[in-house]
């Protein structure tokens, strides 16, 4: 019964770093412009976030929401923004905001 509760949370938690896997070979073995892949990953980070926030928010407001959904959206939504943040520091420096770049450039 709850075996596919386990599968669908590996699939929605593991998909991003698969995601990830694809990109790191592609940047390591492909000769292709990584930066126009960037501002795609960033449309995937907020798409994301807004769907995680629209499912916590059912969870909040209805009783019989399932809370599966939101802790699952959250899960994929953590691991692109991972991808996101990665993805930045790699291929587009630039576009890193001014907090990020100061915390990266911090040493301790």
């Amino acid at each position: 019964m709850a075996t596919h509760k386990l599968v669908a949370g590996a699939i929605f938690i593991g998909s991003p770093y698969v995601l990830w896997l694809v990109l790191f070979l592609v940047a390591h073995y492909a000769q292709i412009n990584m930066r126009r892949i960037v501002p795609w990953i960033r449309a995937i980070r907020w798409f994301t976030s807004l769907i995680t926030g629209v499912l916590i928010l059912m969870y909040l407001v209805r009783a019989g929401f399932p809370p599966i959904y939101a802790y699952l959206s959250l899960g994929f939504s953590s691991g692109v923004v991972l991808i996101d943040t990665w993805a930045i520091k790699k291929f587009a420096p630039e576009r890193m905001s001014r907090f990020d770049s100061l915390a990266h450039r911090r040493r301790f």
